[in-house]
């Protein structure tokens, strides 16, 4: 993994904090989690529990799922960070609130 990869997906998790608040969202937990342990710790860490956060059920909530982290790792750009597990805790996450269909994974 180059470190300039690590840091635009860093900058993509950040730019989903701010587009979140560009909705009513502030969610300053997600944002000290990315600058505590950096983008891909952050999300390795929410992915390793068997919980949603509260952040995706508001994001769910508003109708903002696309700009979750689950969506995000999901893109082909990122996913490569990102074990098969991962990959699917993603998606499940995210089918089991109605953003995507089983075929789509």
């Amino acid at each position: 993994m180059s470190i300039q990869m690590e840091r635009n997906f860093q900058d993509a998790m950040i730019e989903c904090y701010h587009t979140a608040s560009e909705y009513g969202y502030y969610h300053t937990d997600f944002l000290r989690m990315i600058v505590n342990r950096g983008g891909i710790g952050a999300a390795k860490h929410m992915l390793a529990t068997n919980e949603f956060s509260s952040g995706l059920i508001v994001l769910s909530g508003l109708g903002k799922l696309d700009i979750s982290m689950e969506a995000m790792i999901l893109k082909k750009k990122w996913s490569h960070f990102f074990s098969d597990e991962e990959i699917n805790t993603a998606a499940t996450r995210l089918r089991r609130l109605g953003h995507i269909k089983k075929a789509a994974i």
